[in-house]
């Protein structure tokens, strides 16, 4: 902290080699090659009563090596009977902003982070619905197949029952036909029996209960040669 009267003698200062000095010319005298323009505005607005904080160019007068660092001054004038004093703290720029970016650094790198990990969110979570969406197609194209196939399925059973139909048909007409063969010269054989048998004669009765057998049986042979009932 540094205190200061209305014409800019320093009355307190860290530094004894700096008290009962002008601020700018005893400093001016001490260290004549030093730059001195950036401070001299400051002190001259303490001059006038002004408060507030101002930020200039100076030196660490506590340092024996003096290095011109960039300052931050909070200032406000104490009233001290018909007069007044300056009363300010003094703060090395890098000393106040330094945390400050390290924090808006570390704040940047968390931003920075959070964006990076909502981007993988996405797209994972991309990923994970095109893959759904995927197996659903997937499912769906399998449903259509399976029903496909069992179309396919019941379309042949039903060609194959109406070929072992047809096959059977086709078989029981063969066998019907073999049968009208073996039965057709007996039924002529019973009818000529019984022309040249007498009329009412046993043997005659037997002849027509042969030809009558055959008729019926040729009957039955024709209507299974027929299994659709055509």
């Amino acid at each position: 902290m540094v205190v200061k009267d209305a014409e800019g003698t320093i009355i307190m200062h860290p530094k004894k080699e700096q008290w009962g000095i002008p601020v700018i010319a005893g400093r001016k005298k001490m260290y004549p090659d030093l730059d001195y323009s950036s401070l001299e505005k400051m002190i001259e607005d303490q001059k006038k009563r002004k408060e507030g904080i101002s930020h200039y160019y100076s030196y660490w007068w506590t340092n024996e090596e003096r290095p011109r660092v960039q300052k931050i001054s909070a200032y406000s004038p104490v009233q001290i009977g018909d007069s007044f004093w300056v009363v300010s703290a003094v703060i090395d720029y890098d000393d106040l902003y330094e945390p400050i970016a390290e924090s808006f650094l570390k704040m940047v790198c968390i931003f920075v982070g959070i964006l990076l990990a909502a981007g993988i969110a996405v797209v994972l979570f991309g990923r994970v619905m095109r893959d759904m969406r995927r197996a659903v197609r997937e499912i769906n194209d399998l449903k259509e197949l399976n029903e496909q196939l069992e179309k396919m399925h019941r379309s042949e059973q039903s060609i194959a029952h109406q070929q072992r139909l047809q096959i059977m048909g086709t078989m029981i007409g063969g066998i019907a036909h073999e049968f009208n063969n073996f039965l057709t010269p007996i039924m002529g054989y019973a009818e000529l029996l019984m022309m040249e048998l007498p009329e009412g004669s046993e043997e005659q009765d037997s002849a027509k209960e042969i030809h009558d057998a055959c008729r019926k049986d040729d009957g039955i042979c024709l209507h299974a040669s027929d299994p659709y009932g055509k």
